[in-house]
């Protein structure tokens, strides 16, 4: 099932990636995209990138309690700066370059590396989680939102569900009984060991919701940013935040690029073609890489002034 799951997320990344390319070469050639430099639009881009660094407080907050519940109490403040700070990594082919960094500066500062591991899985399974639920469920309601998909993508998405839902139930009540004939094997039960208990519903549903919230306000500007572009029609803020969450969840999967480049905007190509010209789908997609890109680095300046502040006060003492 994992190497289904597996082989079908990569047909679908590679295919949407290389329709996005198709798409952006034959139509950018003699495109005018000056309208992205009109005062509204700018102010909706600024007002959108802050919008999107609101994740990483957001994000800090849950991982407290993923913490917390391992034994690990710290300083929302000294996470939401890691946070911050290593959001620039993500810019690395790889895809694991932030987690890297994430590492070292937590690590350094005396998190235990059990609690950093296991805590950053469950971050991700959640997050994931969340960009399947949002996604899928403002599909659902989006006119015609699902018959816009191959059909392989929608069986990924139909098997991402089903998995969400038994990840869900691990992550907050564990599992019921291990084998007997699993028991006999150390390895395998230090590995459970390691893992610890279940985060319990209420931690559980917390810091899923905080994910959810995520995708929800990030879809909130975009929204901002192609009305003020003049795209509107039927659904469009839940199109464009499921859009988001799932081209999110693409370019998760997508190790080779660099914050998901190519793959997250054949997502929004895939989605929107046919709704909006493709004279302000192009526009719309490159206003939202500088909202990210903006974002981040505001996120960057917060931690990186976060961690000044921190590491200046345990000089102090």
């Amino acid at each position: 099932m994992k190497l289904f799951f597996r082989l079908i997320s990569w047909l679908v990344v590679i295919g949407i990636a290389a329709y996005f390319f198709w798409f952006a070469f034959n139509t950018l050639d003699g495109q005018d995209f000056s309208g992205l430099s009109s005062l509204p639009v700018v102010l909706s881009i600024v007002m959108a990138a802050i919008l999107y660094s609101s994740i990483i407080p957001v994000s800090a907050w849950a991982w407290t309690l993923l913490l917390k519940s391992h034994g690990e109490a710290w300083s929302f403040r000294f996470l939401a700066a890691v946070m911050g700070v290593t959001q620039a990594a993500k810019y690395i082919p790889g895809n694991f370059a932030q987690h890297v960094g994430r590492a070292a500066l937590a690590i350094r500062h005396g998190m235990k590396l059990q609690a950093f591991t296991v805590s950053v899985v469950q971050e991700s399974i959640l997050a994931v989680g969340a960009s399947v639920l949002v996604g899928v469920g403002l599909l659902q309601v989006s006119p015609g939102g699902f018959n816009r998909l191959p059909d392989a993508y929608q069986n990924m998405l139909f098997l991402a569900c089903m998995l969400l839902a038994a990840a869900l139930i691990v992550l907050s009540m564990g599992l019921f009984k291990l084998p007997d004939a699993l028991r006999r094997y150390e390895k395998v039960m230090r590995l459970f060991e390691f893992w610890g208990g279940p985060l319990g519903p209420r931690t559980t549903m917390l810091v899923f919701s905080a994910y959810c919230i995520n995708y929800l306000v990030i879809g909130l500007g975009m929204w901002c940013v192609a009305s003020c572009l003049g795209i509107r029609f039927d659904g469009g803020y839940a199109l464009l935040t499921a859009s988001f969450s799932l081209a999110w969840l693409l370019g998760f999967l997508a190790p080779g690029a660099p914050a998901g480049l190519g793959v997250r905007e054949g997502v929004f190509v895939l989605l929107l073609v046919g709704i909006v010209d493709d004279e302000r789908v192009l526009s719309l997609i490159l206003a939202m890489r500088i909202v990210t890109v903006l974002g981040d680095g505001l996120c960057w300046a917060a931690g990186f002034i976060g961690l000044h502040v921190t590491n200046r006060r345990i000089d102090a003492n």
